[in-house]
């Protein structure tokens, strides 16, 4: 994961990544962690699905297609994406990218770019995600 501002670029995760799957409610998962950094995206789609799709970033993921995206920065501050894009190609285990806009709480705003290589996705059976 690097974070861009204007013509800086800093590299803020290299780190394996882990998702997860519930079928009851179409949600996929994908979150890497380190020390310092980590992100998070959530994305409603059915897997698995043929080829490469890409979902818009946003702050809901009431409609089918949709993606949200979260990132914590090593100066231990939080950011929601606001826009932008993840691409993702999903099988048994999950390739793709992303390139997601974040600002801070002065209104300026940076990219988040990265790549997922060959994650594994764990499928929850219900009960044990979706319903009540």
């Amino acid at each position: 994961m690097e974070r861009v501002t204007g013509s800086r670029t800093a590299t803020l995760l290299d780190q394996a990544a882990l998702a997860t799957y519930c079928p009851a409610d179409s949600l996929l998962t994908i979150i890497a962690t380190g020390r310092h950094a980590s992100a998070g995206f959530a994305v409603h789609a059915a897997l698995p699905w043929t080829g490469t799709r890409t979902f818009p970033v946003g702050a809901s993921l009431a409609t089918p297609g949709a993606a949200t995206a979260a990132f914590r920065f090593p100066n231990g501050v939080a950011r929601l994406g606001i826009e932008g894009t993840v691409r993702l190609q999903a099988a048994t285990r999950i390739d793709g990218d992303f390139d997601v806009r974040v600002s801070d709480s002065a209104g300026v705003a940076a990219s988040v770019r990265g790549r997922f290589t060959a994650v594994p996705v764990t499928r929850w059976p219900p009960p044990t995600c979706g319903g009540v």
